[in-house]
């Protein structure tokens, strides 16, 4: 990251911040790309975030930035949610997605699959998908924090019921 990029998003977070306070909604991650002069900027909420909130925060955003002198006067400014398939990088994520199936690349690079039954601050319990149908469910497993390298939600197709 360079010097000008760090100084854009650490702006951002430092604005948002205040601005968000007392609110459910928080910062994922603020990107930038020099070479475009583009931002792209996910948040989410605890409960949910509709587009409505995205276009108050690009609009809170807007004059900060065109009066900062950071940018240029062409520059593109995203505000989104993350969306599925993404992989989480706040821990502020996973309590909306518990009853969700995800998919986790562990430190050693191993990965697990499994349903989020629960969240604490130091770790997750995830009910792992049985890997053959008809086997034994297995036993929820307790994963610190500390020993994730990245969390994605899985998308499941819900199955047709067959009718008789």
């Amino acid at each position: 990251m360079t010097p000008k990029s760090a100084q854009i998003t650490q702006h951002i977070e430092e604005w948002l911040q205040s601005h968000l306070e007392g609110t459910d909604i928080f910062v994922v991650e603020v990107q930038y790309f020099p070479k475009r002069d583009k931002i792209q900027l996910f948040v989410d909420a605890d409960s949910h975030i509709g587009i409505e909130a995205c276009v108050r925060i690009s609009r809170y955003l807007e004059p900060l930035l065109e009066n900062s002198g950071l940018l240029g006067q062409n520059y593109t400014l995203e505000v989104s949610s993350p969306g599925v398939g993404t992989p989480f990088k706040q821990r502020r994520q996973y309590p909306k997605a518990i009853g969700k199936v995800l998919i986790i690349t562990l430190s050693d690079r191993t990965t697990i699959e499994g349903t989020l039954q629960a969240v604490s601050d130091t770790e997750l319990t995830l009910l792992p998908l049985p890997q053959k149908p008809n086997k034994a469910i297995p036993l929820p497993l307790q994963i610190p924090f500390s020993t994730i390298h990245t969390t994605e939600e899985k998308i499941v197709f819900k199955q047709p019921i067959k009718q008789q």
